[in-house]
C-alpha cells in the first residue's frame, strides 16, 4: 500500500512533468488510465521499497502514515520515473542518496519516525534465554572414571 497518492505526486513535481514521464501514448491528459495506473505502479513500487526498511523496526501496515513516509514516496515514485527515461537529474539523485541514507539509519534504529505509541511493535522476536539446573558432570566428578 502506498503512503502517498497521485495527488501527492502531481504536488511533489508538476503535472507536466508527470506527463512528460508517463504519458507513453501522447495522450496530453494526467487522468488518462494508461497515465493514472503508471504513477499508481510507481507509487506502489516505492511504497514496497520503503516498507523494505519500515518493516524491520515497526509492524506493516502502519496504523497511520508519517508525513515523511508521504514525502518519501512521492521523490521514489518520482525517481523511478525517471529511470524508466534512462535520466536522472542530479539534484534528484543527491536527494535519492540522501532518502537511502535515512533509511539504513531508520532501519539500524539512528532515526525514528515519529509514530504514537500504539504504532510501535512489540519486538518481532523475545530475547532468548537457556535456563538450566546445577551441572551434574564437571571435571573433578568425572576425573575417577
Amino acid at each position: 500500500m502506498a503512503y502517498a497518492t497521485i495527488a501527492d505526486l502531481i504536488e511533489e513535481a508538476s503535472t507536466e512533468l508527470l506527463l512528460e514521464l508517463a504519458d507513453d501514448l501522447d495522450s496530453g491528459d494526467i487522468n488518462d488510465a494508461a497515465v493514472q495506473a503508471l504513477l499508481q505502479d510507481n507509487l506502489d513500487d516505492a511504497a514496497a521499497m520503503l516498507d523494505s526498511y519500515v518493516g524491520v523496526v515497526y509492524a506493516l501496515p502502519l496504523a497511520s502514515t508519517p508525513d515523511v513516509l508521504n514525502k518519501y514516496n512521492s521523490l521514489y515514485a518520482l525517481y523511478l520515473l525517471y529511470l524508466r527515461r534512462g535520466q536522472v537529474p542530479d539534484a534528484l539523485q543527491l536527494a535519492i542518496d540522501n532518502l537511502l541514507r535515512w533509511l539504513r539509519d531508520l532501519a539500524a534504529g539512528k532515526v525514528q519516525l515519529g509514530l504514537p505509541a500504539a504504532d510501535v511493535p512489540v519486538p518481532l522476536s523475545l530475547p532468548r534465554a537457556v535456563v538450566a539446573g546445577p551441572q551434574i558432570f564437571t571435571r573433578t566428578s568425572l576425573r575417577n572414571l
